[in-house]
């Protein structure tokens, strides 16, 4: 297993494997979880040769320590950039030791679409205080101005209520049925009609 002793057996051969690697500057800032002390800084990334690479399979990983140097640099939201969420709550309990507000939030899920559980990721951030690139994900649309009106929550829907068939639409040409209306839905018809004295004097 990796970050064990049984790695030993494997270092000249992945020494060989990697001589002409030449690491560059980073133009981002990085912090590593291979080499515990310094943990203030980030790191120097023209030192990443193959004996980092080698160090980076055999030795502890530094993750709890650099999550805290990154917590103390003044970072507060973590994106995990993987397939399925296996660090994030390491980072969040690591946060809440720490006693800040910071969040952890996973780019992907194995349960959900990509670009849902991605979008949902871009939400999180957003909500977190960091502005992604819209444009880039929506490049069709544009923003709307939401309405300013402070909304009372009233419903101002017409309420149902037992209709009156006796003037309705056509006479029905039927001493008892006054009216006749045919139905839109199913192409039917309802009858109506009152029965009185006043209207059937027998």
């Amino acid at each position: 297993p990796s970050h064990s002793p049984y790695m030993e057996h494997i270092r000249h051969q992945f020494l060989d494997e990697l001589p002409e690697l030449t690491p560059r500057p980073s133009t981002i800032a990085m912090y590593s979880t291979v080499d515990g002390e310094p943990h203030d800084t980030a790191y120097d990334t023209t030192t990443m040769t193959a004996d980092y690479w080698y160090r980076n399979i055999r030795n502890t990983v530094r993750f709890h320590d650099t999550v805290a140097a990154l917590l103390g640099a003044g970072e507060q939201v973590f994106l995990e950039l993987s397939p399925h969420p296996v660090l994030t709550q390491a980072i969040t309990d690591t946060v809440e030791q720490a006693g800040g507000g910071g969040a952890a939030v996973p780019a992907l899920r194995k349960d959900r679409p990509d670009a849902a559980a991605f979008a949902a990721a871009l939400g999180q951030l957003h909500c977190h205080g960091i502005s992604p690139s819209w444009n880039v994900l929506y490049c069709q649309a544009r923003p709307l101005t939401l309405p300013t009106y402070a909304f009372q929550h009233q419903r101002y829907w017409l309420l149902p209520t037992a209709g009156d068939f006796s003037g309705a639409n056509t006479h029905a040409m039927h001493p008892l049925l006054d009216t006749a209306t045919e139905l839109a839905e199913n192409r039917g018809w309802v009858f109506t009609g009152r029965i009185s004295p006043r209207t059937q004097p027998w």
